[in-house]
């Protein structure tokens, strides 16, 4: 393999790094707004049942299993067509 060939590679993994990182980022932030958009959810449905107390407009509890909901969020339809298999090929194409 010739010596441009390799170092045109080695250019190819290192800019693959950062899509791959800035992917599982932007999953774990649309894991985070599913997980903030529930807790609305849950707060406006409280109000309905008329079951709202002031301690529930100002608790916002952590995400149970974020990391879980991050690798399922690296599945969306928004995830998968911004930084997909056409944008991470594109990468290794000549």
């Amino acid at each position: 393999m010739p010596k441009r060939r390799v170092f045109f590679s080695f250019l190819t993994g290192m800019a693959l790094l950062p899509t791959l990182l800035f992917m599982f980022l932007e999953a774990y932030y649309l894991a985070l707004e599913r997980c903030f958009r529930q807790q609305c959810n849950q707060v406006v449905q409280k109000l309905n049942e008329n079951a709202l107390y002031p301690e529930d407009l100002y608790s916002i509890e952590p995400c149970p299993a974020l990391l879980r909901r991050t690798f399922q969020a690296l599945g969306s339809f928004s995830v998968r067509s911004f930084y997909g298999e056409r944008r991470v090929r594109n990468y290794y194409t000549p």
